[in-house]
């Protein structure tokens, strides 16, 4: 199964929606003229360049018309994504985009210093592969903010997933054992006060002020340096059986996957999100129920990516010069 690092990486190579008729480049046109315009937004004859460039360099085909118009839908593809992301207020640090470049170099079993010089025989700079992990992880933010609690993969998925790899017939009836019964949580808790009697304007604006956070804290570490900001409750708890996580977080959280959020779930005097940071399986089978979760969840994640792309595109305003 492919961890969601590799379905990036893998897809940073190929996503590329094929636009056919695409024009090609004549010797009249210049480096800087548009070769298309998405939503106001150019995308330069230099820029599909230097993609085609990178493109050939690192699959090791050679350049071609089909490339090129392969390209160019990527192109148009991390406008779109980069633009969700400017409008979901998301950015991406430099480290991740250093992982980035790491990532792709050991996927080719090459050094950076390789890798560079790789993209650089091949006439292609180091900023136009920037730029492409720049919009594949920023769009993954844009992603997990959208469809997070959706993504989620029940237990009830879970356990169908796992009847279908061993073959079980579908509807059979589960044993009685429960995959979650022997798992030990780690869970960050991130708490705003909301009385009982408060109304409803306070829940939400309860509510808007954790999901306002979301986007800022991707890990368990950046919840506990924020738990301060929030009410008594806010931090990590270790050590914690599902029976100690009050419902309905505790369904919520069995549900995720490390790093995810619930949503903000109103409780008696709060409005609590909680994180998933790490959970321990006493069940030598559960190793392999946690990897179906993560593949499931992943898969989730995917169609929805897919889904919201198709959906940019039928909204946005493209140009093909």
């Amino acid at each position: 199964m492919m961890t969601p690092v590799k379905t990036l990486c893998l897809a940073i190579w190929a996503s590329a929606a094929i636009l056919a008729g695409v024009p090609q480049t004549a010797n009249t046109q210049t480096p800087f003229e548009p070769a298309a315009v998405v939503n106001d937004e150019a995308i330069t004859r230099f820029e599909l360049d230097q993609r085609v460039r990178a493109q050939s360099a690192l699959s090791g085909a050679e350049p071609s018309a089909a490339m090129a118009r392969a390209v160019l839908g990527a192109l148009i593809s991390d406008r779109l994504k980069i633009q969700a992301a400017r409008a979901a207020g998301v950015s991406v640090p430099d480290e991740s985009i250093e992982d980035g470049f790491d990532t792709l170099a050991r996927q080719r079993n090459l050094t950076r210093d390789q890798f560079f010089a790789l993209l650089n025989r091949a006439g292609a700079s180091k900023q136009t592969v920037r730029d492409l992990i720049y919009a594949e992880i920023a769009w993954r933010q844009v992603i997990r903010q959208r469809y997070g609690a959706r993504a989620r993969a029940s237990e009830a998925d879970v356990e169908r997933e796992m009847r279908l790899i061993k073959g079980e017939p579908e509807d059979g009836a589960p044993d009685g054992s429960s995959p979650v019964a022997s798992r030990v949580y780690e869970v960050g808790f991130l708490v705003v006060p909301a009385p009982a009697n408060a109304d409803a304007q306070e829940i939400t604006d309860a509510r808007k002020r954790l999901n306002d956070t979301r986007p800022e804290i991707e890990s368990c570490a950046a919840l506990a340096n924020r738990a301060d900001d929030f009410g008594p409750g806010s931090g990590i708890r270790a050590n914690l059986s599902l029976e100690d996580i009050p419902p309905p977080l505790d369904q919520a959280v069995a549900a995720l996957v490390p790093d995810q959020f619930t949503d903000p779930t109103r409780m008696t005097n709060s409005v609590v999100m909680a994180m998933l940071c790490s959970v321990e399986n006493q069940d030598a089978d559960d190793a392999e129920t946690e990897e179906v979760r993560r593949d499931l969840v992943q898969r989730n994640f995917e169609r929805y990516a897919d889904a919201y792309l198709q959906e940019l595109r039928r909204e946005a305003v493209i140009e093909i010069r």
